[in-house]
Parts: C-alpha cells; structure tokens; sequence
C-alpha cells in the first residue's frame, strides 16, 4: 500500500506539473517601463494575433514575476541595464550572480536575465526570458518592427543555410590548433541537420577553410546579406565589442561592433549564436557587438551570447545540444535554446574534458567543473523576443528505395502549392589537406571556395513547374536531398546513402 500510495503521489504531481505547463505556453510575459511597453506594441498585437495572451508588467522584475498566478511561457525584458544607480529613465536591470573564476583577471560577478527563467529555482531555466535593450521608446520600435517583419517574410531555402565562424582557439602550438579545426568540422558534420548547406570560415591558419585572413569579414557579412540561413553561429574568442577570428602578421583579425553599419539597409537576418566571452554583456558601458547587431536594421533578428568570460568546455556541449536540437521540437527560439542549455548541462565525454578543461587555466588545485558549469547556465543572454521563430523547413514526407547504387524516391502527399523541387546530392566530406604556407589572397580564396564545396549539397535536378512527384538518383555513399518550394515555406527530406535497408521513408 505505501508503494501504492507513492506512486500514486508521483503521478498527482507529474499530473499538475504537466497541467500548469499546458497552460503557460499561451502567456507572453513584458515587463519594462509603461513608455518603452508602449513602443513595442507593433510585437505585441503580433503576437496576440499568434493566439498569446499579453501580459503587462512594470519593473521591478521580481516583483511583477511574484504578481503572476501561473508561469508565464515567455518573459521579454525591455529597457537598458548598468551599474549605475539611481535607475534613469528606460533602464531595467539583471540580476548580478557571483561567477566562479579560473583565471585572476575575470570579474567577481556578471549579469544575467536568464536567472529569472528558473521558476521552480532548482538552477536551471525553464522559461525562457529575452530582452530588447535601449533607452529610448523610438529604438525599441525599431526592433519590434525588424522582429515583425522577420516572422512575417516567407522562409525560403536560405534557411538550409547555417553558416559558422569559427575563430582560432590559441591553445599551444598548430598542433593544437588543428585538433581544434578537426573536432569543430566532424561536430558540424555529425550533429547538424541533415539537410543543412554548411558555410565554414576557420580562424586556422593551416586550414584550407580559413580563405584569406584579410577577408574573413566581407566573406562573413555576405552571409548576413543574404539572410544568415537557418542561424548564424560563431564560436571563439570574443570581448564585449568584438569577435576574434585568428592572429594575422602581427595583430588578430576581429569583427567590431562598428562594423554592423554594413547591414543598415539590408532586410533583417535570422538569429544568431556567440559561443565567445563577454560578446552579450548588455550592461557594458560601451555597446556589445550582439546589441550593435540587434540594432543594426539588416542584423540578426536575437543574439544569444555570453555576458561574461564563458569556459571553453562548456560552450562545447551547448554548442553540440544547439545543432542536436534546432531542428527538433518548436520553432521558438527561446525554446530552442532553454532546452539547448538543459540538454548541455546533463552532457559529459571525458576525452572532451580531458582536452579542454584545462586549457584557460586554474585557480585552485582542481577546477571545479560543476560550478563552471552551473554559471553557464545563467551567464548568456538571448537579446530579441524569446518568442521568436526560427525560419526552419518543414519535414518533407518521402519515401526512398535502394536497388544497388539506383535510388528511387517519391513523395506520396505533396504541398498543394508547390512551385519547384531540386533533388540535391552531398558526398562524405574528404579528409582536409592542410593549407600550403604563403599562398597569394587569389590561391587562399580558389582553395577556400573548393573546400566549401565539400560542405553543400549540390543540384542533380530542378522541375519547375513540377511534372511528377517521382525520380531517380544514383550515387553509392552521400546523402540525398528532396526540397520543395511553396509562396510562404520550404519542405525538405533526406536519405542517407550508406544506409543498409532496401527502403525507407523520410519524416
């Protein structure tokens, strides 16, 4: 009977559990000044025309979480933060946490908005929070607009695209540094979506993916130009105003702040993601480079990034749960990335930690990893509207047939408005040969472009208008490509070559 009487108690609460969180995801949760929740109210019928009830708060922030009767499913912070005090006008600011320090120069604390995700307070977020930050009523509606007219543009096949940064990790000598190449690409490779066209600077000198160090930017802003894919992911070191790719005669090529005045007139691009120090310290004096590229009107539409010095380890496992996931589940990107951090904390490869536990240094004896790894939790910010959604593709339902090296493949119920369909193929990436010392910018950009090749898929065949709904390809290792295209949305299926079964069907 008390066997009985527990299980029965788990399954009450599991039963509440799941009860208030059926309800919470319709509420859309803004807590600012009355002015500056006024300025957003272009985001705010948006969202209420989504099916969210919107709720109002003014600060202080714990105060108005107290007010609640149930989680909300998205707090959107709006306002400036700083140290100063008195609070001015238009300013909201985080929680100040202590950080766990392994090196002597780091501060003592950070801010995080983050913490106010964690409802339960067990340590780790479940809700996720974003912030719009600026002072003024005109700059926030500003960005509800961008954000707006983001979610409102069609998804196109850009959104296959998931272009990265990668910048060099200064750990030892080339050897290392090569290692660092080597476990960024075989990540990519294995834990990225399927379907994805993959866009890879390396900040390695010896890396064939590194081009010509001098035009690692303008390589970089053509991606943001063109929309930044599916997301924009750059990982490396970084400051609160800059990202840094690689050490170059003398100096390191970085990405200022300053240089987000590229994308003043461009349309807005999807969501990017910083695994580097300090690049999202929002209560900075001067402005981050994720604020510069929120604000910049042709920049990403949120910017998750650190607001402190975050540990390369770490970042690792949130960098390999973000690829795992972002295809998964909802489309949100405060969701995305809630469960991103949660799916991170619980990840653990000794030879992982054996290689980059270390490598920033210590200040006791043995570095603790736990605490390491619980501030991570709280130390990075989503600036945007959590709520957001990622322009992801739609699964495509086909089914695919072996015969040999022949494939057969059909898709059984296709979109009624379909326009086109491209069947594309991507062969096993070859091994990378290293980059020969001291070529010329025109050899280092021939050898970049040929590298990529390897990364994308490529076009066997185009119908437009489409003619049938079934075909043929050959090839013997690899993966196949199916996309569709409608007006507002892109379907996409694939099949991997090497894959034993005589047939298949793709979800």
């Amino acid at each position: 009977m008390k066997a009985l009487g527990t299980a029965a108690s788990i399954l009450f609460v599991t039963s509440l559990v799941i009860a208030v969180h059926a309800e919470a995801p319709s509420t859309w949760l803004v807590i600012g000044p009355k002015n500056l929740q006024d300025s957003i109210q272009a985001l705010s019928d948006y969202r209420a025309q989504e099916g969210f009830a919107i709720e109002k708060r003014e600060p202080p922030i714990r105060k108005a979480l107290q007010s609640l009767k149930q989680p909300p499913a998205y707090i959107l912070l709006l306002g400036d933060d700083t140290l100063a005090a008195p609070l001015a006008e238009g300013q909201l600011q985080g929680d100040r946490k202590t950080l766990y320090r392994w090196q002597a120069t780091q501060p003592e604390t950070y801010v995080s908005d983050t913490v106010f995700g964690d409802w339960d307070g067990d340590g780790i977020p479940e809700i996720p929070v974003g912030r719009l930050p600026g002072r003024s009523p005109t700059a926030l509606a500003r960005l509800a607009t961008k954000i707006v007219a983001f979610e409102k543009a069609p998804t196109t096949e850009g959104a296959l695209h998931i272009p990265v940064w990668a910048g060099n990790p200064a750990y030892g000598d080339t050897f290392h540094a090569n290692m660092a190449s080597n476990l960024l690409r075989q990540t990519l490779h294995r834990e990225a979506p399927p379907w994805a066209d993959l866009s890879v600077i390396m900040g390695n000198a010896t890396d064939p993916l590194s081009g010509h160090p001098e035009l690692q930017s303008s390589i970089f802003e053509s991606h943001l130009a063109r929309g930044g894919g599916l997301f924009t992911g750059l990982m490396g070191h970084g400051s609160v105003t800059g990202f840094y790719s690689m050490p170059y005669q003398g100096r390191w090529i970085t990405y200022q702040s300053a240089q987000t005045t590229t994308y003043q007139h461009a349309k807005p691009s999807a969501p990017m993601v910083i695994f580097a120090c300090d690049c999202g310290n929002f209560a900075h004096p001067q402005e981050s480079l994720s604020e510069a590229f929120l604000h910049a009107p042709g920049g990403p539409v949120a910017v998750i990034a650190a607001t402190t010095q975050s540990h390369p380890l770490p970042n690792y496992y949130s960098s390999v749960a973000w690829l795992q996931s972002v295809d998964e589940g909802s489309s949100r990107l405060g969701e995305r990335w809630t469960e991103t951090q949660r799916e991170g904390h619980a990840m653990k490869d000794l030879l992982v930690e054996m290689f980059l536990k270390d490598v920033e240094g210590k200040l006791e004896a043995e570095l603790n990893t736990p605490k390491i790894r619980q501030d991570h939790l709280f130390l990075y910010a989503l600036l945007g509207d959590p709520a957001t959604k990622l322009k992801r593709p739609y699964p495509l339902k086909a089914t695919f047939t072996r015969e040999g090296d022949r494939w057969t493949w059909s898709i059984p119920n296709p979109p009624s408005d379909a326009t086109r369909l491209t069947v594309g193929h991507r062969v096993p990436p070859p091994p990378l040969k290293q980059r020969p010392a001291h070529l010329d910018r025109e050899a280092a950009m021939t050898l970049f472009a040929d590298s990529q090749k390897a990364l994308r898929f490529t076009h066997r065949e185009t119908r437009a208008p489409i003619h049938s709904w079934k075909g043929e390809a050959e090839a013997a290792r690899g993966t196949l490509r199916i996309t569709v295209v409608t007006p507002n949305s892109v379907y996409v299926a694939t099949q991997d070559l090497s894959a034993a079964s005589a047939a298949s069907a793709a979800k």
